[in-house]
């Protein structure tokens, strides 16, 4: 019986050491990053995923994500949670609860910054339990989201007849900043009106900023789903679109000349993707009066690794420099917004399969070579 026993005790501290010994590579690889908002299984949640941000004119970050509470799943009990950081992300505040409902789904959250009266809006979709019919909320922030107006259901104005899925983002919105309609909010999202699952992506508007939200244009295409919307130089708009059920496994994208009501035929890009959410951000005019544009996404056609920052100098026809934030192991969603300095910062999902949490990183322009 006691050889029994040192045998048994033998084999345990051995599962225990191959166990200890088994950490994913995208983990253990690659250095931790210095700045992580969110860390899995921390305050009340298993998980969390579906990064989303602004920063303000005072250069306060505003991080949102999904707090899941029981696991990486879409369904199920899900938060909108938001850090902030006003060191540009060397420290972290508290968490703030923005949407908790219980055991129903509060989801792809959509922060847009409106700098001339230095307000935050959030738009998000809700579920009642796992499967329930989407409706769609907006709230707003006066004071860089320490506290949150009582939300809006605008579910009405702003979805098409017969819809069976809806989801906002999930990535940042923009208001436009050139004619014509300058001002506008303008907000990506997609939905679906069949059984098969082929839904398409379009936008949302508001001319009131965020009072009143209508309908815009719908994409031709479908299995458009998660999109991302920028300003060109020009004044037109364009949305980036993830391909869903597709063997092409590049973006697409879609311009529009009136502000988001009408738009062209989608095309493909030369901007590859596994099937994932990405982030498009207008980051300024450059010398010779083109749009600079900015694009986060894992930059593979066959898994969510290398997630990699891109930029485009002539309005988003070619893309000549990147910079790569995650190396190769590892991959996901992200989002991007830029300081009033001119650094760039990088929300993102860290680790395999998102393990990791969600983490943060400053990127100068000059390091996209």
């Amino acid at each position: 019986m006691k050889n029994l026993n040192l045998i048994f005790a033998w084999v345990c501290l051995l599962f225990i050491s191959t166990a200890c010994n088994d950490v994913e590579p995208s983990i253990s690889s690659l250095p931790v990053p210095t700045s992580k908002p969110y860390s899995i299984n921390r305050e009340g949640y298993a998980y969390f995923r579906i990064p989303t941000m602004v920063i303000t004119n005072s250069g306060t970050i505003l991080a949102f994500a999904e707090g899941r509470r029981n696991g990486p799943e879409d369904e199920g009990d899900i938060d909108i949670v938001l850090k902030r950081s006003t060191d540009k992300g060397k420290t972290w505040g508290p968490l703030i609860t923005v949407k908790d409902d219980g055991e129903n789904r509060c989801r792809n959250q959509v922060p847009v910054y409106l700098p001339d009266i230095n307000r935050i809006i959030l738009l998000s979709c809700w579920n009642p339990g796992a499967t329930g019919t989407n409706s769609i909320f907006v709230t707003y922030s006066d004071d860089e989201g320490l506290t949150w107006a009582k939300e809006k259901d605008i579910t009405a104005s702003v979805t098409p007849d017969k819809y069976r899925w809806y989801a906002t983002g999930p990535c940042h919105g923009i208001v436009k900043q050139f004619e014509p309609h300058k001002g506008r909010i303008v907000v990506p999202c997609n939905h679906n009106t069949t059984t098969s699952g082929a839904g398409r992506s379009h936008v949302i508007y508001s001319d009131d900023k965020g009072e009143t939200w209508h309908l815009g244009g719908i994409m031709d295409v479908d299995y458009t789903n998660e999109s991302t919307v920028t300003e060109l130089s020009n004044g037109d708009l364009m949305l980036n679109m993830r391909k869903q059920s597709d063997t092409e496994k590049y973006r697409m994208v879609s311009t529009s000349t009136d502000g988001g009501l009408t738009w062209t035929s989608c095309k493909y890009t030369t901007l590859k993707e596994p099937i994932c959410q990405g982030s498009i951000l207008f980051y300024g005019l450059g010398d010779d009066g083109k749009g600079i544009i900015l694009f986060s996404n894992p930059d593979s056609q066959t898994n969510r690794n290398n997630n990699t920052l891109k930029m485009s100098e002539d309005d988003g026809v070619t893309w000549k420099k990147q910079y790569s934030y995650t190396g190769s192991d590892y991959g996901g969603y992200s989002d991007i917004a830029r300081y009033p300095d001119g650094t760039i910062g990088v929300l993102y999902e860290y680790g395999f399969k998102n393990i990791g949490g969600i983490a943060f990183q400053n990127v100068e322009l000059s390091q996209l070579q």
